[in-house]
């Protein structure tokens, strides 16, 4: 992420060996990150905001979900937020499973970091 909001973020470093930074967005973008694969063999992917105040959250379950999402195969209309998944009935519970793993059970977490409960 850099230097200017590197940081800030440095404390996850230890949770994702290593995150791709995946094509398109603009203030938000979506992040691959790899930690330990779900029952479908898949990494979580992020939405990434660094806009306004640093936000890391659980966008989809899978790199599988993300694209198909992407290429309009889902019909899962319009979200509310990056996080509405984890709530879906057949990607809730891959997203819940994600979220104990890299959140502490959250969907999100948001700067102040100091805060969030990981």
């Amino acid at each position: 992420m850099g230097d200017f909001r590197g940081a800030e973020f440095a404390w996850l470093s230890g949770r994702f060996s290593e995150c791709f930074l995946l094509p398109g967005g603009s203030d938000s973008r979506r992040v691959l990150a790899v930690t330990d694969p779900d029952e479908e063999g898949e990494y979580p992917v992020f939405a990434l905001d660094l806009d306004d105040l640093p936000y890391l959250g659980l966008m989809y379950p899978g790199f599988d979900v993300h694209l198909a999402d992407t290429a309009g195969l889902l019909g899962l209309g319009e979200r509310e937020t990056c996080t509405d998944l984890i709530h879906h009935g057949t990607y809730g519970p891959r997203m819940r499973r994600h979220a104990a793993q890299c959140f502490a059970g959250e969907s999100c977490v948001q700067y102040p970091f100091e805060f969030a409960p990981v």
